[in-house]
């Protein structure tokens, strides 16, 4: 575990030259291709046959930017993301979203939801738990 928190120190403070220019959190929905309509991205979810990932933020969550700046704005994974799943972005204190996405009250969640059922097929909590959403990217 101490050598996971120690990849993680690293990968937290290393040198930011390579994230895109100009991206903000209040931007980044809108930079990054993330829809911010649920209803909208549903549909296009089932159209697709494609899974939601839902990223769950808000506005103030430090950590929210943080996962935004350092995993989901590079471009292998953010390629990775569009090409297996529909992305959207929603903002936890708007409460414009179903009610099972309001039971975790902590951001960044990240969501992965079967369009059909709308059931939550996988979340991971936190910053810290990017490592396993990595891993289902793989």
């Amino acid at each position: 575990m101490l050598q996971r928190f120690a990849h993680q120190y690293k990968d937290d403070n290393k040198d930011m030259s390579h994230a895109k220019v100009g991206l903000t959190h209040e931007n980044f929905a809108e930079h990054m291709g993330y829809e911010t309509d649920y209803k909208v991205a549903l549909a296009k979810a089932n159209k697709e046959n494609k899974p939601l990932f839902i990223f769950m933020s808000m506005s103030y969550c430090p950590w929210c930017c943080k996962i935004e700046n350092r995993m989901l704005s590079k471009s292998d994974i953010d390629s990775k993301i569009k090409a297996k799943y529909i992305p959207v972005k929603l903002n936890f204190s708007r409460k414009n979203f179903p009610i099972q996405f309001r039971e975790i009250a902590l951001t960044p969640t990240l969501y992965i939801v079967n369009p059909k059922t709308e059931k939550i097929v996988h979340q991971f909590v936190g910053y810290s738990n990017r490592g396993e959403f990595l891993e289902i990217l793989k």
